[in-house]
């Protein structure tokens, strides 16, 4: 099979409408959250409420450390394959994924290769006194990084058919596993994740191989993907930074209040932001579809659709917020009880605070893969830099609970604040330039 027939067969050229796309993920999204919500409430009853702590330590630092091994190509993906499926450019493609894998593959092995000679400050940092569990925080965080980039690669090629069902499936997968080591240690949980995060995407891309008839591997030249590697890492660099930024948002208050207070106020603390997060795939599902539907809107000059839909997207994302942060807040109490378990009741007050992060948050979903799309430029980087610093700072200058939550709160709003103005000045400088030509 040639090249240009691979393509055509994974249907890169086919029409993908906007509406069909967003339904698809949309569905997935909230498949995902009703997902999120039985894992949390099979883990809270499983564990005790300082091993339910733990639990979040150790996920939440995984988190960041897969995003840091996913080397930007998150972004990348999503935003390069659409330009070059647009400009038709073949080899570009092939060259592409393999300077992914091969970039992902590299970072990863060198963050193992730095949490195995500096462990002991590592397990410092993150506050576990287990080495084996410090070390299974690496194998999951490397699991996680190879199922965001099989997801990455479905966005760039539009198929937000498979990249929705994957997804889904990954996710009853994880479930069935939380029943399967119930009533075990949360060691045992995160190596029975890492296992089947690693086999279920490696069982995808060996069934996108075979499809192909190996025209990824014929196709491989070493000499293309050096002179294109400059370009793409130029890009993906400063985006892996902002994502180490993005996921330290959600892991540092976790890793730092299990240095500063105990166990059970982690967990609590854990309560109103495992909420949070649980609430917020409803906003990020827009963005996914977004990245490579900009991309490939400014290659085709169809901005001013672009433009025209976020805009009715910001108000429905602004109201839907709005309503979603008032029910949680109104309806916490059973809502705890419901995910979690009566033990975790204490916690209620702060999470009620901790749902006004929803509206910011919301929007800063909206315009952060808008945003890379139209820039090279890393604004998502700075944004997220100056809310995680101003975040250290709240939390450094906070005592109780209630004040590091609102700090997390404050911090939030400013995360979506930067990212309206960032969007409004970048659009704003596209249509200028636009109407100059």
């Amino acid at each position: 099979m040639s090249l240009q027939g691979y393509l055509h067969k994974l249907h890169f050229f086919s029409k993908s409408p906007l509406k069909q796309d967003v339904l698809w993920t949309f569905a997935s999204q909230i498949l995902i959250m009703v997902c999120a919500f039985i894992i949390t409430k099979l883990v809270s009853n499983a564990f005790t409420v300082e091993e339910f702590g733990l639990f979040n330590v150790v996920k939440r630092s995984a988190s960041v450390l897969s995003f840091v091994m996913l080397a930007g190509m998150g972004i990348t993906l999503p935003r390069y394959l659409p330009i070059y499926k647009s400009c038709r450019h073949y080899n570009s493609v092939i060259d592409l994924l393999w300077i992914s894998i091969l970039f992902v593959l590299l970072v990863s092995v060198i963050i193992f290769g730095i949490g195995l000679y500096y462990h002991d400050l590592g397990m410092e940092m993150t506050n576990l006194e287990d080495k084996g569990l410090f070390f299974l925080m690496f194998l999951y965080a490397f699991s996680i990084t190879i199922s965001s980039l099989l997801f990455a690669y479905y966005r760039g090629l539009n198929d937000f058919r498979k990249y929705s069902i994957s997804q889904v499936f990954l996710q009853i997968v994880l479930i069935l596993s939380v029943l399967f080591v119930y009533g075990k240690s949360v060691a045992s949980l995160f190596l029975f994740w890492s296992i089947l995060g690693l086999l279920l995407p490696l069982g995808y891309v060996l069934y996108e191989i075979r499809k192909s008839r190996f025209v990824i591997l014929h196709c491989f030249s070493f000499q293309r993907i050096r002179r294109r590697a400059k370009d793409v890492v130029g890009y993906s660099l400063p985006r892996l930074v902002g994502d180490f930024f993005l996921f330290s948002f959600s892991a540092f208050p976790v890793v730092y209040l299990s240095g500063v207070r105990s166990m059970s106020d982690v967990a609590y603390f854990s309560v109103g932001l495992t909420i949070l997060n649980m609430a917020t795939p409803v906003f990020s599902f827009l963005g996914v579809v977004l990245l490579p539907y900009v991309s490939g809107a400014i290659a085709k000059g169809t901005f001013v659709e672009v433009d025209r839909f976020i805009k009715k997207m910001f108000l429905l994302y602004l109201v839907l917020s709005t309503i979603i942060c008032l029910f949680f807040g109104f309806f916490m109490p059973f809502i705890i009880k419901l995910f979690f378990s009566a033990e975790y009741l204490q916690a209620q007050e702060m999470s009620k605070y901790m749902m006004f992060a929803v509206i910011p948050q919301s929007l800063y979903l909206l315009y952060r893969n808008p945003i890379d799309a139209i820039s090279v430029m890393p604004y998502n980087t700075f944004i997220l830099l100056i809310s995680f610093a101003l975040l250290i700072i709240f939390f450094y200058t906070s005592t109780s609970l209630t004040d590091y939550t609102i700090s997390f709160v404050l911090a939030s709003a400013v995360q979506g604040g930067l990212s309206w103005i960032a969007w409004i000045w970048l659009r704003n400088r596209i249509t200028l330039t636009s109407k100059v030509k």
